[in-house]
């Protein structure tokens, strides 16, 4: 399994149990060679044909997420009949129960940044926005008052 993410990022996915792990500013993973059966994507940037070259014939890419342009153009192409492109769409605590169930059997671990003082929301946020988070950011609030 090979994860692609910022270096800041690449030894919790080892951690995690990648085999692979990829720093996405200094290597392109669709121009390596590497086919691949199956690429989730939670931010898609990258038009369809430059993901192709990375798919086996048989592959498949499924994205949650990204810029506006390349989502038009990934679901475009599931909308033509070319299936092997989907963009996923998330229903709000959809399916909460079962992931709280893989949680407590240890199948599924939560990464976790934080939690973040209330009074540091501002800097969680920038770190969120900059992409320098390992895991959901979490903020405190502490209900003593």
């Amino acid at each position: 399994m090979t994860g692609v993410d910022s270096a800041l990022k690449l030894e919790k996915m080892k951690q995690l149990g990648f085999d692979y792990v990829l720093d996405y500013r200094v290597t392109d993973f669709t121009k390596t060679g590497k086919k691949y059966d199956l690429i989730f994507d939670a931010k898609s940037t990258r038009l369809p044909k430059s993901i192709a070259p990375a798919l086996k014939p048989e592959g498949k890419y499924v994205t949650v997420g990204g810029d506006l342009w390349c989502l038009f153009r990934i679901a475009l192409r599931s909308v033509l009949g070319k299936n092997n492109m989907k963009v996923l769409s998330l229903k709000a605590n959809q399916n909460v129960d079962e992931l709280h169930k893989l949680i407590e059997k240890n199948i599924l671990e939560p990464v976790i940044d934080g939690p973040y003082p209330l009074e540091k929301t501002v800097e969680a946020v920038e770190l969120f926005g900059k992409g320098n988070h390992i895991g959901k950011v979490i903020l405190q609030i502490d209900e003593t008052d």
